[in-house]
C-alpha cells in the first residue's frame, strides 16, 4: 500500500528490506531521491491499509506488534516524531484490516475480522479515534470488506460480501454513519469490488465482477454517486482491476488484467474518465516467470505511483518483486465527445462528516536507483478460502479507436524484497 504526506511516500506490505535497506513492511521514503528515510519501525506483519491525514498516519494489517508493542493489526503513528501513539484499539481479530477512512471523530476499518475486542464486529467496525474503543455501529458485513471512501456524510463500501447493513447489497453498498444500516442506494455488481474511488457525482469501482445491474460490465464500471445507476462508462478489462485513482480527466487502473479496451496493457492502464477511451500511456509491467504480476495500489498526482508485484517496468531492466515507480501521466487527456453525463438526483442523507485533507503530490522527479538483497521470509498470517466465483461471462468489442497519447517515463524504483 502507499499514500503520500507532503515530502514523502510512506509504504507497506509484505516485504522486509528497502533499496536494500533493512524494513520490515514499512518504510517511508523521500520523494526527492527515492531513498529510505531513518524512519524504521519494526513490524512482525504485513500491511494492507493506510490512512494519512495531518501529522498522523494509520495502518492495518496482519502485525501484532510494533517496535516490540502491542498492536493488534490496526495503530496510529504521530509523523512530527515518528513514535506510535497511546491509540490503542482492543485485538481486532482474525486478520486482516485492509481499509481504514477517517472522520473526526471515528475510525472505520473493513477487512476480514470477525471480533473486535470482547464483541463480535463481522469485517466492519467503528473505532472512536480518541480512545479506540469499540462503538455500537455495526453493519455485519457477512465476507470480507476490501475498500471505504466517505462523501456527502455516507460511508460506501466495496467488498466480497452479498449482505451487509441489515439487506442484500452485492460488492458495494452505502452506510449511514449512525446507524450503520445501508441506504437504498444499490449499483448491484454480480461479484466482489476491490477498490473504489469518487470523484465528483460519480463513483468509479473495479473488481472481479462482469456484470452491474444486470449489464455487461467486465471488472470495471462506474454509477452516478446520487442513485447508483450505471453510466456508459465501460472501459472493459479482461481480468481483475484491484486499484482505482483518478487525476483530472483520467482514470488509472491497476490490477491483475493484461488488456484494456481490447488494447494491451499489462496490469496497469489510464482511460479517460468521461469516455472510457484508453490512453496510450503505457508502463507494461512483468511479472515474474513464476507467477503473473499485478499492480495492487496506485496514488496519482503530479507523479504516478505503482505499487504491486513485477520483475521489470517501463522497460527499465530492474528486477524486483514489489515495487513502487512513479510515471508522467498522459500530457492530454483523449477528448471525444461524451457518451454519459450523470445527473444527480436525490442524495440519501446522513450526518455530514469531516471531508479528509488531501496529501501533497510529489514535485519533482526522483531519480534513485537501487537492487536488492535476500531477507528472511515474512511472518505468515491467517488467512480464509473465499467462496466460488460467478461463472457468468461477458465481452464487449471497442468501438472506437483511442488517440495516440506518447508516454514519458519518470522511472524511480526504490526496490523492495518480498520472499
Amino acid at each position: 500500500m502507499i499514500a503520500l504526506s507532503e515530502e514523502t511516500l510512506y509504504v507497506g506490505g509484505h516485504f522486509t528490506s528497502v533499496g536494500g535497506v533493512s524494513r520490515t513492511f514499512l518504510a517511508a521514503l523521500d520523494l526527492q531521491t527515492g531513498q529510505a528515510t531513518d524512519w524504521n519501525p519494526n513490524l512482525n506483519g504485513s500491511v494492507t491499509a493506510m490512512a494519512v491525514e495531518g501529522q498522523s498516519l494509520f495502518i492495518g494489517g496482519g502485525f501484532l506488534h510494533i517496535d516490540g508493542i502491542q498492536r493488534d493489526y490496526v495503530a496510529e503513528f504521530d509523523l512530527q516524531t515518528g513514535q506510535l501513539t497511546s491509540w490503542q484499539p482492543p485485538e481486532i481479530f482474525p486478520p486482516l484490516v485492509r481499509a481504514i477512512v477517517l472522520t473526526p471523530d471515528s475510525v472505520f476499518i473493513g477487512g476480514e475480522f470477525t471480533r473486535a475486542g470482547d464483541v463480535f464486529r463481522f469485517r466492519i467496525a467503528k473505532l472512536d479515534r480518541a480512545t479506540g474503543q469499540v462503538t455500537d455501529w455495526d453493519p455485519v458485513a457477512n465476507y470480507h470488506v476490501y475498500d471505504l471512501e466517505l462523501a456527502n456524510g455516507i460511508l460506501y463500501a466495496g467488498g466480497g460480501f452479498t449482505n451487509i447493513g441489515g439487506q442484500p447489497r452485492s460488492g458495494l453498498a452505502a452506510l449511514d454513519l449512525q446507524t450503520g444500516q445501508a441506504l437504498p442506494w444499490n449499483p448491484d455488481p454480480s461479484e466482489m469490488v476491490r477498490d473504489l474511488e469518487i470523484d465528483g457525482n460519480t463513483v468509479y469501482f473495479g473488481g472481479n465482477f462482469l456484470f452491474v445491474a444486470d449489464q455487461p460490465r467486465n471488472r470495471i464500471a462506474a454509477v452516478e454517486l446520487a442513485t447508483g445507476l450505471l453510466t456508459d462508462w465501460n472501459p472493459n478489462a479482461n481480468a481483475a482491476v484491484r486499484a482505482i485513482d483518478v487525476q483530472g480527466g483520467t482514470v488509472y487502473l491497476g490490477g491483475e488484467f493484461v488488456s484494456v479496451g481490447g488494447s494491451p496493457r499489462f496490469y496497469a492502464a489510464a482511460v479517460d474518465k468521461t469516455t472510457g477511451l484508453v490512453a496510450d500511456w503505457d508502463p507494461h509491467a512483468v511479472g515474474s516467470l513464476a507467477a503473473s504480476g499485478f499492480i495492487y495500489d496506485i496514488e496519482a498526482g503530479d507523479q504516478i505511483f505503482l505499487a504491486g508485484e513485477y520483475i521489470d517496468i517501463a522497460n527499465s531492466g530492474h528486477s524486483y518483486i514489489s515495487g513502487f515507480a512513479p510515471f508522467d501521466p498522459p500530457s492530454e487527456s483523449p477528448t471525444p465527445s461524451p457518451t454519459h453525463t450523470p445527473s444527480p438526483t436525490n442524495t440519501p442523507t446522513a450526518t455530514p462528516t469531516h471531508t479528509l485533507t488531501a496529501t501533497n503530490t510529489p514535485t519533482s522527479t526522483p531519480t534513485a536507483t537501487a537492487t536488492f538483497t535476500s531477507t528472511s521470509s515474512p511472518t505468515p498470517i491467517a488467512t480464509h478460502t473465499p467462496t466460488s466465483p460467478p461463472t457468468e461471462t461477458a465481452t464487449r468489442t471497442p468501438t472506437a479507436t483511442p488517440p495516440v497519447i506518447t508516454p514519458t517515463y519518470d522511472v524511480w524504483l526504490p526496490i523492495v524484497r518480498q520472499n
